[in-house]
């Protein structure tokens, strides 16, 4: 109506006092221990895994920008690589795969065919194999097939797709710095199973590309504890050092992981397919079309960003702490 002034609402917080702590802990953390690994300096690039991993773009392009502008390295450039983990089924037959063909001697391995060696489960045949190796599978066998479910199928489809968008990103960073790239991978959260490191690091076909996580978790009811591979920044207990919203099925999340804030999806059809390489680029946005929840997510993330980046140099050098001793872990 006309006279009436229109009144705008102030934004509503996205990030908990768990997200905010977690992040001003952990990501310092995190932070000096890749610049230690890089010799230094930062890696040529760095992968940040779609969707929940995204914002932390924002966080750590000022703390980045400030290590460049002090020490007078280059900065990293940052991709967005959609990951797809295998179902809990097949990702513990494949880890129990692995396992006992690492645990093999030479002679062993070399009385085997290549199909045996191989690490993947590929079929549903073979899924079906290792189940019915287990007592009281049968009615598991049965509704997979009632369902026509295809999790080996569809893992092998994606795996496709994801070593496709690794050979992009190593293509172009070769040409980039015209010599083969220092890469490195930062995820958000990473369960003891790290499936997404674990399935981002066969994509560029390379076991030890060094991964860092901002946060991981520990169970009492649980003797699990992350790859040691993976160094971690901070590490909640589930029984003490978890907000109500950032607990899912036992395992840990930022509050905002699923929601629209982050601005991407996970690229599945209604059926579940792993359909695109990567979501739109930051630079292909326009930010005038942005939710304001986006917007909101965003400007918090920057702003924690901000704050790491004021003091992030004499935390590489030595001469600031760790915010509350929290260690690092993993190394």
């Amino acid at each position: 109506m006309e006279g009436i002034e229109k009144r705008e609402h102030p934004p509503v917080p996205i990030l908990n006092e768990w997200d905010k702590k977690v992040l001003e802990q952990g990501l310092p953390n995190i932070v000096k221990a890749m610049y230690k690994d890089f010799g230094n300096s930062l890696p040529d690039a760095i992968i940040f895994p779609d969707t929940s991993a995204r914002p932390l773009f924002y966080t750590l392009n000022p703390i980045f920008k400030e290590i460049s502008r002090d020490k007078g390295i280059p900065l990293p450039r940052c991709y967005f690589f959609a990951a797809r983990r295998p179902s809990v089924w097949l990702g513990e037959y494949e880890k129990l795969r692995a396992k006992t063909i690492a645990d093999m001697s030479d002679e062993e391995r070399s009385a085997l065919d290549p199909v045996q060696l191989k690490e993947t489960i590929d079929t549903n045949e073979e899924m079906e194999g290792y189940l019915r190796g287990i007592q009281g599978m049968e009615d598991v066998i049965h509704i997979r097939r009632t369902l026509s479910y295809d999790d080996a199928g569809e893992m092998r489809r994606a795996r496709s797709t994801m070593k496709t968008r690794a050979e992009e990103i190593l293509t172009e960073e070769t040409k980039r710095t015209q010599v083969s790239p220092k890469i490195a991978i930062i995820d958000d959260v990473a369960s003891p199973d790290s499936h997404t490191v674990s399935e981002i690091r066969r994509a560029f076909g390379m076991r030890e590309l060094p991964a860092y996580v901002v946060a991981t978790y520990t169970d009492p009811h649980e003797d699990r504890e992350l790859d040691g591979s993976i160094t971690a920044g901070y590490i909640a207990d589930l029984s003490t050092d978890v907000d109500d919203r950032n607990q899912s099925k036992q395992n840990v999340k930022f509050s905002y992981a699923g929601t629209d804030a982050l601005g991407v999806n996970k690229f599945e059809d209604e059926e579940g397919a792993f359909l695109r390489k990567h979501a739109i680029l930051i630079e292909t946005e326009n930010p005038e079309e942005l939710s304001a929840e986006k917007r909101q997510l965003r400007s918090e993330m920057s702003a924690i960003g901000e704050k790491i980046a004021a003091r992030i140099i004499r935390v590489l050098d030595g001469s600031a702490g760790f915010p509350d001793g929290q260690p690092v872990v993993g190394t």
